[in-house]
């Protein structure tokens, strides 16, 4: 597809009928293929810059390939979690591994998760990376070291079990936004 060195940005590709995307080593801008329902096999080059969630509600993929994925269910490179497999990942539990220092933007969007879990390493949450997304966590917790929390985060961000209100534990120095009664 794009020609290595290519910038992509958000919606490059969104609902398009692709089958396989091979990022090569681009620059990944946005969530380039969102919605993209056929797309089942995505490549990522070994210089590939990834700055959000190419992927977001894709649910055909079957195969990741290139450095970075880890056990064909999200891409960890540099210690920035920049997405899940929504498919593969789907209803699990999810402990992001320590030494993780941010997470990309759309990371989580729109994906049904088990327990999840933030290191205290995480420093950096991404716009919208858990945006539309449900765990079933009681309470979700930001460790001090947490030092940006990006606009929609955490927004429509749920718990499965029907806790109206979500407990988010936070540093007040954060200055982002918690919507759906977080407090911060």
């Amino acid at each position: 597809m794009p020609s290595a060195g290519c910038s992509i940005g958000h919606s490059a590709f969104e609902g398009t009928i692709i089958r396989e995307i091979d990022f090569k080593d681009n620059v990944i801008n946005g969530v380039c293929c969102m919605s993209c329902g056929n797309l089942n096999k995505v490549s990522i080059g070994s210089s590939c810059v990834v700055m959000a969630n190419p992927i977001a509600e894709c649910d055909s993929i079957s195969l990741l390939e290139g450095d970075g994925f880890v056990d064909n269910k999200y891409y960890l490179k540099d210690g920035v979690l920049s997405f899940a497999n929504r498919n593969l990942v789907s209803g699990e539990d999810f402990i992001i591994p320590e030494g993780v220092l941010s997470i990309s933007p759309y990371c989580f969007y729109n994906v049904d998760l088990g327990e999840v879990s933030l290191p205290e390493s995480i420093n950096s949450i991404g716009v919208a990376a858990f945006m539309y997304a449900s765990v079933t966590n009681d309470e979700f917790t930001l460790h001090a070291s947490v030092e940006n929390v990006d606009i929609q985060a955490f927004s429509v961000f749920e718990s499965k079990k029907g806790n109206s209100v979500f407990n988010y534990k936070c540093p007040t120095s954060i200055d982002g936004t918690m919507n759906d009664g977080g407090i911060c």
